[in-house]
């Protein structure tokens, strides 16, 4: 519904339509710096694959969980944009063997991200239940990395990572994300986390900036 039939009190008078904002987890420009003592209620995900165990302080957001035995994907933690021209960006603090960083999900089957792993960060993408790396680059370990993942209007993106006093560099080229499905379930963006069930994804804030 785009808009509320609202009756007025003069019984004389004629009903109007008021518009309403749409439902969901819709955003525009979102900063969060999870320095608030509970998660916020725009985060969404999959239910249908994921169980995701999600939890904030002093700055940081902690994601871990249990995914389906046929969830390619992993866990994500999402809000779902208002364009198709934004940047999404994300610190991952901590380091282990589980990729950590940024996804544009569609579904557990169909998705494209960017992450972190131990001393190197990875481009990847699900397709046709299908889990593929597109390029890889090493980084310095123990060090938290940033990650930025930019969605372009011609339904392509591009990823870039940096670490403290470096600039950002691309990683891999562009990625076309027509694939991703755009009717039924629009694609979702947010924080991502790949591994075993007790491996846990530490992110030092996110935004999303549409362009």
């Amino acid at each position: 519904m785009m808009a509320d039939l609202i009756w007025p009190t003069d019984e004389n008078g004629w009903p109007s339509f008021v518009n309403r904002p749409p439902a969901g987890n819709t955003v525009k420009n979102l900063t969060a710096s999870f320095k608030e003592k509970t998660v916020a209620n725009y985060w969404q995900w999959d239910f249908r694959h994921a169980s995701p165990v999600v939890s904030q302080q002093n700055g940081k957001l902690s994601l871990s969980g249990e995914v389906t035995a046929t969830n390619p994907t992993g866990m994500v933690l999402t809000v779902r944009p208002v364009s198709t021209h934004f940047d999404m960006t994300t610190t991952v603090s901590n380091a282990n063997a589980a990729v950590k960083g940024l996804s544009f999900y569609g579904d557990a089957n169909a998705a494209i991200g960017v992450g972190a792993m131990n001393d190197w960060v990875e481009f990847w993408i699900v397709k046709d239940n299908k889990r593929r790396v597109i390029a890889t680059e090493h980084i310095k370990p123990g060090v938290p990395v940033q990650l930025k993942f930019s969605m372009l209007p011609d339904l392509t993106c591009e990823v870039f990572y940096k670490q403290a006093g470096s600039a950002w560099q691309p990683l891999g080229g562009k990625e076309d994300i027509g694939f991703l499905p755009q009717w039924d379930r629009s694609p979702r963006a947010g924080l991502h986390v790949k591994g075993g069930k007790d491996d846990v994804a530490e992110f030092s804030g996110f935004e999303i900036v549409n362009k």
